[in-house]
C-alpha cells in the first residue's frame, strides 16, 4: 500500500491524499485463490508477469475478473483496478514498437536484472476508498512493525 499526499505544505494536503494498493500475483491460479485482492484504495493494481496478464485478458474482457474481485470484497460497486507488469529497464515505454515487442515476446524474468513496472492496463475509473484515511494509515504503520493489517 502506498499513500500519496497532494502536497506537504498544509494539513489539508494530507487529507486530499490518495491510497494506491498493489497485489502481487504469480499466476492466474494465484489471482483466483481467494487470498488478497483487497482493493481499498483509490487506485488498485495487480502486479504480475506479462504471461499471467496475457492469460487473464479474456477474464478481464468478459468481466469474470471484475466479478471475482467484487465477490471477494462483498461490494456492489465496481472497483478501479489495473495491471502492472515488469519490463526490462532498456524498454522505452513511450515507443509503441518497444512495448508491443515486449508484449508479444516477453523477456524471461530470470534473464535480466534491471526491471521497471509498466502500467499495461487500467480500468479508468477512480474508486471511492472503502476505509477511512485514518484506518488505512494506521494499518500501514502497524504493518511496518508487525507485518500485519
Amino acid at each position: 500500500m502506498q499513500f500519496v499526499p497532494q502536497g506537504v505544505t498544509y494539513a489539508s494536503d494530507i487529507e486530499k491524499g490518495i491510497f494506491i494498493c498493489y497485489e502481487i500475483k504469480s499466476c492466474k491460479q494465484d489471482v483466483y485463490s481467494g487470498h488478497g485482492l483487497n482493493f481499498y484504495g483509490e487506485k488498485n493494481y495487480i502486479v504480475t508477469t506479462m504471461e499471467t496478464y496475457k492469460e487473464l485478458q479474456p477474464d478481464i474482457r468478459d468481466g469474470k475478473l471484475t466479478k471475482h474481485i467484487m465477490d471477494l470484497m462483498g461490494e456492489k460497486t465496481i472497483p478501479s483496478y489495473g495491471f502492472m507488469v515488469p519490463v526490462p529497464g532498456y524498454i522505452d515505454l513511450r515507443k509503441t514498437s518497444d512495448t508491443y515487442a515486449e508484449y508479444e515476446n516477453p523477456t524471461p524474468i530470470d534473464s535480466y536484472n534491471d526491471w521497471k513496472l509498466w502500467l499495461i492496463y487500467e480500468s479508468g475509473k477512480h474508486f471511492v476508498r472503502l476505509r477511512s484515511m485514518n484506518e488505512l494509515l494506521f494499518c500501514m504503520l502497524r504493518a511496518k512493525h508487525n507485518n500485519s493489517c
